[in-house]
Formats: C-alpha cells, sequence, structure tokens
C-alpha cells in the first residue's frame, strides 16, 4: 500500500520533469547517504517526472511540452475531481484492508458486518455515489441509496450483537467509535483535496519566479543578475516544494491510511521510576 501510493501522492503533489529528473540525479549520488531509502526517493523522483510529462512541466515552463492529461492552473475543478477520486480509491482500499486484518485476527463477523468492514465500505461507497449524482444535480441512483441502507443497518445489527455480548457498558464504545468513523471519512476524504492544492501552487510558485524574471532587463549586461536569480529560485522551488510535498505525503499515508488499517503493538508503556532511597 505504501510503495504505491506514496509515489503517486507524492508525484501529484510535485508533477515537474525538469525537477523530478534532478531530484532523481540527487538521490543517485546520494545513494550511500540515504540508504534504505534510497528507493523511496527514486520512485518519488521518477513519479514526479512523470506527472511532469502528463501537466506538460519542465522546471515549471509549460509551453516546451504538450499536456497529456491536464495544466494544474488551467483546469483547477478537473484536477481537484481527481484529487477527490484517488482519496476516495485510497479509503475505499483502507475499508478492505481493514476487513482483511479483522478476518486473519478470527474476526470474522466484525470483518463482514462490522462498520470498520465490510458494512462500512458498503455504506461508504453508496454515500460516494449519492454525493456524486447530487452534485451533478441528477438523482440519487437507487444502488447508492441500497449501499447506505444495506451498510448501516448491518452496521446496526453488528452493534446489537456486541451490546448483548458484553452487556450495556459496550454501548458507549460503540457510540464513540461509530461516531468518531463517520466524523473521519468526510474529514478523510476531502483532506485528498490537498493533492490539487499543492499541484496549482508549484506552477504558482515558477509562474512568480518568472515574473520577477520580468522585472530585470534582458540586456546582455543584465543577463549576470538573471542567470543568479533564476539558479536561486528554481534551487528554492525544488528545495521547498520537496519538504512540503514530503510531508503533506507521509501525512496522507499515516492519518488518512495506517491509522484505519493498521494497528501495530509497539512497546509497553513504562513510566519513569528512580530506585527507593535507603534511609540512613
Amino acid at each position: 500500500m505504501l510503495a504505491l501510493t506514496t509515489p503517486l501522492f507524492f508525484g501529484m503533489m510535485f508533477g515537474d520533469v525538469g525537477y523530478g529528473l534532478v531530484l532523481l540525479a540527487a538521490t543517485v549520488a546520494a545513494r550511500r547517504q540515504l540508504g534504505q531509502w534510497t528507493p523511496v526517493a527514486v520512485t518519488c523522483s521518477l513519479a514526479s517526472a512523470g506527472f511532469g510529462l502528463l501537466c506538460g512541466s519542465v522546471f515549471g515552463v509549460e509551453h516546451w511540452l504538450p499536456a497529456v492529461w491536464l495544466r494544474p492552473v488551467e483546469e483547477p475543478f478537473r484536477l481537484l475531481a481527481a484529487a477527490l477520486w484517488a482519496g476516495v480509491a485510497f479509503i475505499f482500499t483502507t475499508f478492505v484492508l481493514k476487513a482483511s486484518t479483522l478476518f486473519r485476527q478470527g474476526r470474522r463477523l466484525e470483518a463482514c458486518i462490522g462498520l470498520p468492514g465490510g458494512a462500512g465500505a458498503l455504506a461508504y461507497a453508496g454515500a460516494v455515489l449519492g454525493v456524486r449524482a447530487l452534485y451533478a444535480q441528477q438523482g440519487v441512483p437507487l444502488i447508492a441509496w441500497g449501499a447506505v441502507l444495506a451498510g448501516t443497518t448491518t452496521a446496526a445489527l453488528y452493534a446489537v450483537l456486541e451490546i448483548r455480548a458484553h452487556g450495556r457498558s459496550k454501548m458507549a464504545d460503540l457510540a464513540s467509535d461509530y461516531f468518531h468513523l463517520l466524523l473521519t471519512l468526510l474529514t478523510n476524504t476531502l483532506s485528498f483535496l490537498r493533492l490539487a492544492a499543492f499541484a496549482m501552487s508549484h506552477a504558482a510558485l515558477s509562474t512568480a519566479l518568472f515574473l520577477v524574471l520580468e522585472t530585470i532587463p534582458q540586456t546582455p549586461a543584465w543577463w549576470a543578475v538573471r542567470i543568479p536569480v533564476l539558479l536561486l529560485g528554481a534551487t528554492l522551488i525544488l528545495v521547498l516544494h520537496t519538504l512540503v510535498v514530503a510531508i503533506q505525503t507521509i501525512r496522507l499515508e499515516f492519518y488518512e491510511g495506517l491509522t484505519r488499517y493498521y494497528r501495530g503493538d509497539g512497546r509497553p508503556y513504562r513510566p519513569l521510576s528512580f530506585p527507593a532511597r535507603t534511609p540512613t
């Protein structure tokens, strides 16, 4: 999951052929220092160059290559829609992974009809189809209503079975878990809008650099100023956007991904303690 989606998220937010190839060259040069992180850096660099080809961007210049897919600044709503659909696919996959984990743990009933498992995936898919229909100013299809109804009904049935098995004390836990899950489903899905936002911010930073260069006269005497400004600006964009996009990629993978389907045992908490003093 991480190996497939991390380069995709990074590349979509930093789609540029030139900067991607520079990152790839820097990764190869620093492969000994990077160690086990080298494959991650290589795949992210290649994804950045690949999305740059799709968007037709080379060091922020958008008239050297044709856009195979779209240009972020020219088609922002189409890019936002693609980011949302990427988020929907990612969230739906976390349901599948969570259900498979529960199944392997022997919690087969929860995997099938629990809200974190099959029931939640069914309700989420129906809700997405319903919202899409409403956005397109169409009637909500029956399949969407059926999926939401089936998912919520089976999740309620599982909650009743859990309360009968563990008593009324389980009711508060289930209510808290269900409320938190439903709330995070909305926020986690909308969080993927950052894929489009940072793609557009890269184009905006490049445009700002070119606007600064246009203020410098293009006479031969001023090229000694234009070239250092261009190199300094491009380096700043490369470093700043690489750091920001890397942080946002990690955030998406952790909050929208790992916290939904991964559970590690970790180490038991041991509070700080001091040896008891023996009286003198």
